[in-house]
């Protein structure tokens, strides 16, 4: 026979007779085996037919399954006989009874849903049973879907599948299903697909006037995440009163597309409004505003020529340049210096003004000697253009350090050896780099000098051979040559010759005498000749012919000896008018003097009355015509002689009073002692005497003490607190050195301080006085050293002392600031190791790190010791922010300024106390006063300004906005209940942020008010254009609300929720699709919320035990601890239900549901929708309504649309008044911060 799967078959399955003619139905029974594994049936014989002896078995059956089947009839008789039969059953498929669904997506979103449903007559079947295809009607490839993605409620079955349409439009779906065995069924459905909104974003572009601007002008993004640049045309409205024209679209890298154009503006202010209208091919349109600002550009530049040299650090400017802009600033440029040898510098310091243009500096050091190496200057500007000034500059060689070396010698003998060294800081080269010549300083030719080298520390010796004629003192000149480096270096060598000295006078007075035990031939009163006098072994003075010569032997700075003596020539006769000889001090020394020429002055000694023997004093004057030779003597006695074969002659002797006498020498080998200062001999000659005479003088003098000679006070430097110790004065004793200890010394500091003794050494007949002493102040003193010895007058001797304050102690601070802010900062402290000194002592400046420099105050600290703490303060306002290095010199008197340098982070001025602005706006043309608005919420340091100017809203209507914040707003002819323009907000930094102004009708203010308590953000356009429609046409809040509860995004959040407040978790992605099947099949949200609370991993992490799963159902449904009696209730419940064999899961899910659906359970979920839609907590009346509402049977979404629907909610906010306007709650904070944890929790479980 023939069925249909899932229907019950009703027929005759065999047919039989019996020999026996008497044979009734009632003798036989029937079994029958349908042959799908069903159990047998049995068949009374009651139930046979008969119909004319043949008897009939009828059987009822359903198969599950389309098929061909084998049955087994067997038939008994109750005599014991029996027969079988097998028919065949063939049963076939079930049809199938299709309906297409309506699609609804946008384009480039993903649709995920039901596109058809159906029904199959076999009431067997399942979800595996089927497969469907479906064409999207887009060309697109079919989709398979399998009967696992299949819902089925009451015997229908939905057919849910996901697609992307890349375009608007409408598209007929075809859906085909196909039954395991072979039933299928065709639906056709419609798609309708809208375009998906763009959300436009402005930026700010550089522009200069006069050149052509090519570039990005704004972007934008398209919810379609298919679309591509083909699908958009873009206009481009330049705000300079041109035409506008047409942009480019492109795709912009990391998604979204940029709008670029090209314009040329002639002239401007400051910037200018570009406006920019993007038209999607599907209909969607959206407008961007951005500002073109005149950017400040290089105009002109020049390179500057430097000269670094390798191993110095080069530091300065490299190039100048102009910028485009009269107001511009040196922050509007930025430079890196590429330094041609692999090294760069970024950034480099910008410097100067608009007016007298910029610099570019820098410091390097280059390592290497070359030419032409291509330095380069890169300057940046706003725009990131780059302007590049190519500088080639030559990096000569490091000059040789040199090093003079001393040179001792011995007159007649050649000196060989080094007579200097140097090293080369740019590296050793090879020794035929360098030369080397040597002036030896005596007027013989320059003879080249030897290299060798270098050494282990790189250090070359320059040696030469040279013989000096005579003894004393020289300067040699070593020329030092390295190839390739200019010029060459010179080092002065000092030459010191042993040997006999010579100079010869160029007339006039000259003067012998020991200084700093150097034996020193002065030509007038300059030094000619300065020899060691243990290097002299003889002294030669020749006066010069023709000319008078005046030779002074001065012994006042103490007594010397030459081994060889001193022998003063003087100029030949009869041309030279006078050769004379002074001698000066001098003690008891023996002393020859060897002195030739003519003399009609004096010979002037000492009032020591030292012992002098003159030899070879011929004639004793010029003409031969003087009466006289005229000696000054001191007191004492006088033997004249005259020399073996000599005639007598006539001297005058005067005394050292002033006192005269003559003597005759009779004979040329007599002598006569004359007492100086008798008056009363005379010694007569003839006029030939003078011509011949050639005597031995010898002078006797008396032991007179002379005083003690001071030969040199020093300059002491000496800072105020430390201690110095240093020498003040040197001495000399005429009479001969005595023990150190016979002298003593005071010192008197010049500071008013008690005199110190003064300690005295001695070193080669030299006496020196140090002392030690602490000045407390800065200035300059004048020591007083005192000096005596035994019953000798006493002498003084004033030295001078340079007083320095102590260098201060600084320690810089690190400090914080923000920009547009004034604020005073302690920017360093310091202390005076000298001890502290008046306020008035010190003073500050401050470089603050941004060009600016002021005078800073400085304070002092109470307490502190041993020294006092001072403090540099200083007031200012950084314009930007940056970490700036601040530069405090601090100056005390004569100290050296001290610098130190504070850290300042200087952040952005406080973020912008203000944000995107909506009100809900009244009819006609309405005005927001400043108070209320776009800066009203300032609540910054500085006053923030908004860009004043007119701005065409979004949807036509007409914004005149102040600087103050406040603005006018006329509605467009046609006004669709929303409209929105962006503004610029600017503080006193020149920081700007562009936001934007929305004002809404009550409709629209209803719907946005919705998304942001209910969905947490405000309204995408397309959302906020189809409900404001929505409800300009009729449309309800509460319908509005309904309309939301199937949303993928509500729903999300709905689920998100769940995790969190059952499972304390997020959700996961496996989850969200399961739950989100689960919820469109039962309506949710009651199944679901019982299936988290009944769920192991609830039951897990509540702490896996019965009891402590009953707690945490409290907890997280009820939000209270357990009352004992109620947890007695349930546990006792938990317990029976385990004891009757029911499985954990049941029973855990039946108690979650009682939780749900209690009084209680209703009266949260009441509080938390009023929280949510009406913020605030329902009266007792109300919850007592609607909790009783959903005992009855209400479900959680009929009560949502109820409450959402009271004209409470479609009032909130009220419409203002015509021509005025408020501003729109922010229904974030509102919904938050009114909740409690009840209320969050219902508000959970809610939806």
């Amino acid at each position: 026979g023939t069925a249909t799967e899932g229907e019950l078959f009703i027929g005759a399955l065999a047919k039989f007779v019996d020999g026996n003619p008497s044979a009734t139905a009632a003798d036989y029974t029937a079994t029958v085996d349908w042959g799908d594994k069903s159990a047998p049936e049995t068949i009374a014989g009651s139930q046979l037919s008969d119909v004319g002896g043949v008897l009939t078995v009828d059987g009822t059956h359903a198969y599950a399954d389309e098929g061909s089947y084998t049955l087994t009839v067997t038939i008994s008789d109750v005599g014991g006989a029996s027969a079988t039969v097998k028919p065949i059953a063939t049963v076939i498929d079930a049809p199938l009874s299709a309906t297409g669904a309506t699609v609804s997506s946008t384009e480039g979103a993903t649709f995920s849903g039901t596109v058809a449903s159906f029904t199959d007559a076999n009431p067997s079947a399942t979800n595996s049973d089927y497969t469907a295809t479906v064409d999207w009607g887009d060309t697109s490839a079919l989709a398979t879907v399998s009967g696992s993605q299949f819902t089925e409620t009451n015997g229908t079955f939905n057919v849910a599948a996901s697609h992307v349409y890349a375009e608007e439009g409408t598209y007929t779906l075809a859906v085909t299903i196909a039954d395991v065995g072979g039933a299928t069924a065709t639906v056709n459905a419609v798609a309708k697909i809208a375009d998906a909104p763009l959300t436009p974003a402005g930026i700010t572009l550089g522009a200069v006037v006069g050149t052509t601007f090519n570039g990005k002008v704004a972007t934008f993004t398209d919810a379609n995440a298919l679309a591509t640049t083909a699908d958009f045309t873009a206009t481009l409205d330049w705000g300079d009163g041109s035409s506008a024209s047409a942009g480019a679209v492109a795709a912009a890298a990391g998604g979204g597309f940029v709008v670029t154009g090209s314009h040329l503006y002639s002239s401007g202010a400051t910037s200018r409004q570009v406006t920019v209208v993007v038209d999607d091919k599907g209909g969607a349109s959206a407008t961007a505003t951005s500002t073109a600002a005149f950017a400040d550009v290089v105009a002109s530049f020049a390179p500057l020529t430097i000269s670094p040299t390798v191993g110095t650090s080069f530091s300065g400017a490299v190039a100048t340049f102009n910028g485009s802009s009269a107001s511009g600033t040196s922050a509007d440029f930025g430079a890196s210096i590429v330094w041609g040898d692999g090294a760069t510098t970024t950034p480099a310091a910008v410097s100067g003004t608009a007016a007298a243009g910029y610099t570019v500096s820098g410091s390097h050091t280059y390592a290497q000697q070359d030419v032409a190496v291509p330095l380069a200057i890169i300057i940046t500007d706003k725009l990131g253009d780059h302007t590049t000034i190519s500088n080639p500059v030559n990096v000569a060689d490091t000059p040789l350090a040199v090093t003079s070396t001393a040179i001792s010698a011995t007159g007649g003998t050649a000196f060989d050896g080094a007579i200097a060294t140097f090293t080369d800081p740019g590296g050793a080269q090879p020794l035929t780099d360098y030369s080397a010549t040597v002036d030896w300083g005596d007027g013989s030719t320059a003879s080249p000098g030897a290299i060798t080298g270098p050494d282990a520390n790189g250090v070359f010796t320059i040696s030469g051979s040279h013989a000096y004629t005579a003894g004393g003192a020289a300067t040699a000149a070593v020329t030092v040559h390295h190839n390739g480096v200019t010029p060459d270096v010179v080092v002065q060598d000092a030459v010191n010759v042993v040997g006999p000295v010579t100079y010869t006078s160029p007339g006039g007075q000259v003067t012998v005498s020991v200084v700093s035990g150097d034996l020193q031939v002065l030509a007038g009163t300059a030094v000619a000749t300065s020899t060691p006098l243990a290097d002299v072994t003889s002294l030669s003075i020749n006066g010069k012919d023709g000319v008078a010569n005046s030779f002074t032997l001065d012994y006042t700075g103490g007594t010397f000896t030459v081994p060889g003596g001193i022998t003063f020539n003087g100029g030949t006769l009869p041309a030279t008018p006078s050769n004379s000889l002074s001698i000066l001090g001098g003690a008891f020394d023996v002393d020859t003097f060897n002195f030739q020429g003519a003399h009609d002055g004096s010979i002037v000694l000492g009032t020591g009355g030292q012992v002098v023997n003159y030899t070879n004093m011929t004639p004793l004057t010029n003409t031969g015509t003087a009466a006289k030779a005229v000696f000054k003597l001191p007191d004492g006695s006088v033997v004249a002689s005259l020399n073996a074969g000599q005639t007598a002659g006539t001297v005058e002797l005067v005394s050292g009073n002033g006192s005269f006498e003559t003597t005759t020498l009779p004979a040329p080998t007599q002598s006569l002692t004359v007492n100086a200062g008798s008056g009363s001999d005379t010694v007569t000659t003839g006029s030939g005497f003078y011509n011949n005479f050639n005597a031995v003088l010898t002078v006797q003098g008396a032991a007179n003490t002379l005083p003690l000679h001071v030969a040199t006070t020093s300059t002491l430097t000496a800072t105020v607190g430390t201690s110095l110790s240093q020498a003040l004065a040197t001495f000399s004793d005429p009479n001969g050195a005595g023990a150190v200890g016979d002298y003593s010394a005071t010192i008197n500091w010049g500071d008013n301080t008690t005199a110190d003794t003064g300690t005295i050494t001695l070193n080669a007949g030299v006496f020196t006085v140090s002392g030690t002493h602490t000045y407390t102040q800065q200035g300059s003193e004048s020591p007083v050293i005192t000096i005596t010895h035994g019953s000798t007058a006493a002498v003084t001797a004033t030295a001078s002392a340079q007083v320095s304050d102590a260098a201060l102690v600084p320690t810089p601070a690190t400090l914080t600031a923000t920009a547009g802010s004034s604020q005073t900062f302690s920017v360093a402290t310091f202390t005076d190791p000298g001890g502290a000194q008046p306020l008035s002592d010190y003073s500050a400046t401050i470089n603050w790190g941004d060009n600016t420099t002021t005078a800073g105050t400085v304070t002092e600290d109470a307490g502190g010791t041993p020294t006092l703490r001072f403090t540099v303060s200083g007031t200012h306002t950084y314009a930007a922010a940056g970490t700036m290095s601040a530069v405090v010199t601090i100056d005390h008197g004569s100290a050296a300024p001290l610098t130190t340098t504070a850290s300042i982070v200087v952040t952005s001025a406080v973020p912008f106390a203000t944000s995107d602005a909506v009100y809900t706006i009244g009819s006609g043309t309405i005005s927001v006063s400043a108070a209320d608005g776009l800066v009203k919420n300032d609540t910054g340091p500085t006053q923030l300004s908004v860009t004043a100017g007119t701005v065409t809203g979004a949807q036509g209507g007409t914004f005149v906005i102040n600087a103050e914040g406040s603005f006018t707003y006329t509605p467009g002819a046609n006004f669709p209940g929303y409209d929105s323009a962006q503004f610029t907000v600017t503080d006193a930094s020149g920081d700007k942020a562009t936001q934007t102004v929305t004002v809404l009708s009550q409709h629209a203010a209803v719907v946005w008010k919705f998304y942001e308590s209910v969905l947490n953000r405000v309204p995408d356009p397309a959302g906020l254009q189809y409900w404001t429609g929505y409800f300009n046409n009729g449309g309800n809040t509460g319908d509005m609300a309904f309309g939301f509860f199937e949303s993928d995004e509500l729903l999300d959040k709905v689920l998100g929720n769940y995790y969190e407040q059952y499972l304390l978790r997020p959700l996961d992605a496996n989850g969200l699709t399961y739950w989100k099947g689960v919820w469109h099949a039962t309506g949710g949200p009651e199944q679901i919320k019982a299936g988290f609370a009944d769920s192991g991993e609830f039951y897990n992490s509540a702490g896996a035990t019965p009891q402590s799963w009953l707690t945490a159902l409290y907890q997280r449904i009820l939000n209270r601890t357990p009352d004992p009696a109620g947890e007695g209730f349930w546990m006792n419940y938990y317990q029976q239900q385990t004891a009757a064999g029911v499985d954990a899961g049941t029973i855990r899910y039946d108690i979650a549901l009682g939780f749900f659906d209690s009084p209680e359970g209703f009266g949260n979920d009441v509080t938390g929708w009023f929280q949510e839609y009406l913020f605030r907590a329902p009266t007792d009346t109300e919850k007592a309504h609607y909790a009783s509402q959903m005992q009855a049977g209400a479900t959680d979404r009929t009560i949502e649309q109820e409450i959402t629907n009271l004209p409470e909610y479609a009032n909130n906010p009220a419409a203002p008044a015509a021509g005025t306007a408020t501003a729109l709650p922010d229904y974030y904070q509102t919904a938050q911060s009114q909740a409690v944890v009840a209320a969050k929790d219902a508000l959970f479980s809610g939806l």
